[in-house]
């Protein structure tokens, strides 16, 4: 999972395109390791354009706790004082009944911000906030 200050990424491919795409958004990237950033041992692979590159990251922002991880894990730094946690990982699972009940125990405040659930587009800490204020 990438961060930029314009929302959140997910970067798979050639480190030239990442560059190029990088230039384009015009931010300051993070990277949150996962279990395929096999790339980070590639000679070509440049740690110089990101701030930093972690497995786990405690975002302050705007007073609010954002923990990033690449899984989804049941309880984190600040969970009982509001904080949000980000992950990837798991896909979502579709109709499945199994991931479903897993998604229930995650809570509101878990989102997945995986490319491939937010409909291959960056996600705005402000939406996040949104769905994780949002009571059902």
């Amino acid at each position: 999972m990438a961060l930029s200050s314009e929302g959140w990424i997910s970067f798979i491919g050639p480190m030239d395109h990442f560059l190029r795409t990088r230039g384009s958004l015009r931010s300051e990237y993070s990277l949150i390791r996962g279990n395929h950033e096999k790339y980070l041992d590639d000679q070509v692979f440049r740690l110089d354009a990101f701030e930093w590159v972690k497995d786990y990251y405690v975002l302050d922002y705007q007073k609010r706790k954002f923990i990033l991880f690449h899984y989804p894990i049941l309880e984190w730094d600040s969970y009982f004082h509001d904080s949000i946690h980000l992950y990837g990982h798991i896909h979502n699972g579709g109709g499945n009944a199994e991931y479903q009940k897993k998604f229930q125990a995650l809570g509101r405040r878990a989102i997945n911000v995986g490319v491939d659930v937010q409909n291959y587009h960056p996600v705005s800490i402000q939406d996040i906030i949104k769905v994780a204020d949002t009571t059902i």
